[in-house]
């Protein structure tokens, strides 16, 4: 099924387009596969409840939420769970990720993004439990969301994050999506940092 996400978002380049077919790809896998299941909800509640719906309503050890428009490299899931079987220790870890279309990204950027973004993160269980899933708040509904930046917040302070650099998860950025944004409002200074904007919104949201 992803591969032929993956074509679609190259046939489409619209990721409304791809969501409205993507169901109905992950319906037909799961008449073919018993242990897949397709689910959706009554209304577009987001991202947030979304992924807490799925990850509440069937077992498993280990936790990954991959958007729609975003695909795994070869071996993705396999190196990263194998990863927390032989390490006991980490409670959950994070990957690289390369951009579709290509994109010459700042080290900042790039930082940002790999810390921002949730395809590239396995957790165990117990991680998702004692978090209770993702913040639901009508304020990860704006236009910043940032219901994945609460997520990952929580899980880097409160478990134990492995960080690899490994790249194993492809980034659909079509133009005007959240990096480009991440780009043209967040200027790199000369010391490498990125300039976030003061605005009233972002203030609330990180509150």
């Amino acid at each position: 099924m992803l591969l032929e996400i993956e074509n679609l978002v190259k046939r489409f380049g619209d990721k409304t387009v791809v969501d409205g077919l993507s169901f109905k790809l992950a319906q037909g896998l799961a008449q073919r596969h018993p242990n897949v299941h397709a689910l959706a909800m009554e209304k577009n509640s987001g991202p947030g409840p979304a992924r807490n719906l799925g990850a509440r309503r069937f077992p498993g050890s280990y936790l990954a939420f991959l958007d729609s428009d975003d695909v795994y490299l070869p071996n993705a899931l396999t190196s990263a769970i194998g990863f927390l079987e032989k390490n006991p220790r980490w409670d959950a870890v994070k990957f690289g990720f390369e951009t579709e279309p290509p994109i010459n990204l700042s080290q900042a950027h790039y930082d940002i993004t790999y810390n921002s973004i949730q395809s590239n993160m396995v957790v165990k269980r117990y991680v998702f439990d004692i978090l209770d899933g993702f913040p639901e708040d009508e304020i990860f509904r704006g236009k910043l969301a940032g219901e994945d930046v609460a997520f990952y917040e929580a899980v880097q302070r409160l478990f134990n994050l492995a960080r690899a650099q490994d790249k194993m998860l492809k980034y659909y950025c079509p133009p005007g999506s959240h990096l480009f944004k991440l780009v043209e409002d967040c200027p790199v200074s000369q010391d490498g940092q990125a300039q976030f904007p003061q605005t009233a919104e972002r203030a609330e949201l990180g509150r």
